[in-house]
């Protein structure tokens, strides 16, 4: 991956959409402005993860990479798993996300601030704009 531009910010995912999709507790993520994400080898390979969003991987290893939410349009950036930067450690998380599903047995004791996927505005819209309002029904189904 190349960029020349800064990061639009950094978090930790605790949902379970990321938990699948990674196999891991919870996921950081760094995002970038579309079109600021060169690939220099290949592009990852990518496929619907729910109605409202899309998950790339690499199509050599099987590495999760990234995420682009496409409802009700293309959010305009992309989300790449920070591990998957040259230098994750200039991408420090700035809050906690999707707690709601955060695993009981891990505790990350920081004083970042913690929301539900149901608090994001960009999530909630997403999910109305597929006819899908109410968060018991935000589902990894592409039905």
């Amino acid at each position: 991956l190349e960029t020349h531009e800064e990061a639009l910010g950094s978090g930790y995912c605790h949902c379970t959409f990321c938990q699948r999709f990674t196999g891991a507790p919870v996921a950081v993520w760094t995002a970038f402005r579309d079109g600021a994400i060169r690939f220099v080898t290949k592009p990852p390979k990518t496929f619907r993860s729910s109605l409202i969003g899309e998950r790339g991987f690499c199509p050599e290893c099987g590495t999760a990479m990234t995420y682009r939410l496409l409802k009700p349009s293309d959010c305009g950036y992309l989300v790449i798993y920070t591990t998957c930067l040259d230098r994750p450690e200039a991408f420090a998380p700035t809050a906690h996300g999707g707690i709601e599903s955060k695993v009981p047995w891990l505790e990350i004791n920081d004083n970042l601030p913690r929301t539900r996927c149901d608090d994001s505005w960009a999530l909630r819209t997403a999910w109305a704009s597929v006819g899908r309002p109410d968060p018991k029904d935000w589902t990894p189904s592409l039905t």
